[in-house]
């Protein structure tokens, strides 16, 4: 079975790794540099990865129902790109928590 092309893009792009450094460009060519490392939701067949994982964040807050009066916690954020997406759409405070340096 043929490779789709997220996962063709994801081997390319994470065999082999010197530093985390390297990890995280990798991470930012996959992603269109969208900061986010996460999985995609794809709401058209002609949305790019880069797309799919800013539908995913905005799919999230829809179905969560957040609005300006919530309190998000994102634990394992990374660099927060998506929680903070989240609080200038709709207006909610925010923290997030990463054990990453």
């Amino acid at each position: 079975e043929a490779m789709s092309e997220h996962e063709a893009r994801s081997k390319e792009h994470f065999e082999d790794f010197a530093s985390a450094t390297e990890w995280q460009d990798a991470q930012n060519k996959v992603f269109e540099d969208t900061g986010y490392i996460t999985i995609g939701y794809y709401r058209t067949d002609s949305d790019s990865i880069g797309q799919s994982v800013l539908n995913i964040t905005t799919r999230l807050e829809e179905i969560s129902g957040i609005t300006s009066s919530s309190h998000v916690l994102d634990l394992g954020c990374g660099t927060g790109r998506p929680a903070l997406d989240i609080a200038v759409r709709s207006g909610c405070s925010v923290v997030g928590l990463d054990l990453a340096e």
